[in-house]
């Protein structure tokens, strides 16, 4: 596996130069520590505004398919089948 990171690293080195390795190499450890970070404070902020009620991330919620009256459709999937 750190092979692999190593074989890319230098593929990056000699195609795009040490910048571009260098902000690739500061993405690839900051952004995991980002988005917990930002799933951590969004979690806190609904026990603050909810405190018991708040929502449990990772719960699946059910509800009724004949109850829903709007769907948001999200950008990357443009049709949603009605079937």
């Amino acid at each position: 596996m750190t092979s692999s990171y190593l074989k890319r690293s230098i593929e990056i080195y000699k195609n795009k130069g040490l910048i571009n390795l260098v902000k690739r190499g500061i993405d690839f450890v900051l952004f995991p520590l980002f988005t917990t970070t930002i799933s951590f404070i969004r979690h806190s902020y609904y026990r603050i505004k909810w405190d018991q009620a708040a929502p449990k991330p990772y719960r699946l919620i059910e509800i009724d398919p004949q109850e829903v009256e709007y769907v948001l459709t999200p950008y990357f999937r443009p049709l949603i089948s009605r079937d």
